[in-house]
């Protein structure tokens, strides 16, 4: 039985575009640079503290009776025209979903499988460009608090949460505190601390919420959450 990724809400199947895996299992390393030092036995480790992207490559097929091209131009238009980072989800990969963008041209090797003019299958591969990070599905189910608790981190990497805050006061996370001010003209702030950004529907509210320095992350396993007043 062969797989199906789905991209940009484009899905492999939807084209009757068959699908392997086998190039989907990179990992990437963590990002370090490796210096010598005249003088000194062994490298100095330098930690970025960060990962780089992986590839992700799907080899794909397809075989239509009626020909090749109109199919193979209809898919190719509907990955080509996403931009930026988008979702990617696939058979081989349960449970998690990546971000990535499409970047190589897709250069198919056509067959005629029954001979004649026309050319009914083909072969060609999909290369995505992928942030290092994969997204559990579970991740995307809202948690609500009422009152002071914690959130588990499942995996052993830390987590950047998306917070919405209902209130004006001072709310601390895995330690970090965030503060919306009472000033804020919204009452519901969403603060993303992948990008350390605050806003209420489409306004960014940064100058109205005090956000500490360093990254809010939470750590593997359980971490505190607790609602100041107002919050």
């Amino acid at each position: 039985m062969s797989g199906y990724f789905t991209y940009n809400g484009v899905s492999t199947a939807t084209y009757g575009i068959y699908v392997t895996g086998d190039a989907t299992y990179n990992i990437v390393n963590r990002n370090l640079d490796l210096q010598s030092v005249v003088g000194r036995s062994g490298d100095v480790v330098v930690d970025g503290g960060n990962y780089p992207n992986v590839e992700i490559t799907y080899h794909c097929g397809l075989e239509d009776p009626e020909g090749i091209n109109e199919t193979l131009e209809e898919f190719a238009a509907a990955l080509m025209t996403a931009s930026g980072y988008r979702k990617l989800v696939d058979t081989y990969h349960p449970g998690v979903y990546r971000l990535g963008v499409v970047i190589n041209p897709i250069k198919v090797t056509p067959y005629r499988p029954h001979g004649g003019l026309q050319h009914r299958a083909a072969s060609f591969d999909v290369v995505l460009n992928c942030k290092p990070q994969k997204y559990l599905d579970s991740g995307d189910e809202i948690v609500t608090l009422q009152s002071s608790g914690s959130i588990h981190n499942p995996t052993a990497y830390p987590a950047s949460p998306i917070l919405t805050i209902n209130g004006k006061g001072t709310l601390t996370v895995a330690g970090q505190q965030i503060t919306i001010n009472d000033d804020c003209p919204e009452n519901e702030v969403t603060v993303e601390c992948e990008l350390m950004d605050a806003y209420g529907g489409t306004q960014l509210l940064n100058k109205y919420v005090t956000l500490p320095l360093s990254d809010i992350t939470l750590a593997a396993g359980d971490n505190s959450i607790q609602l100041g007043s107002g919050i």
